[in-house]
């Protein structure tokens, strides 16, 4: 996960009062229950614009290639 996606979380959980346990299994129930295929695929157009414009990935990128 990268960190754009991971602060997102972290926002949330302390909405959720700070619990991340809490939140992991109301996240968790609410996949089961209302179609994990839908949240997946929200997740990722969520995910998808902070990943390219982190700059995280691209730089780990540029790392690989020089070693």
């Amino acid at each position: 996960m990268n960190e754009g996606g991971t602060a997102i979380y972290v926002a949330l959980c302390q909405m959720a009062g700070g619990d991340f346990l809490f939140f992991v299994i109301l996240w968790a129930l609410y996949v089961f229950t209302f179609g994990g295929i839908f949240v997946i695929a929200f997740g990722m157009m969520l995910e998808f614009p902070g990943f390219l414009m982190d700059g995280g990935y691209l730089h780990r990128l540029k790392e690989k290639k020089e070693k």
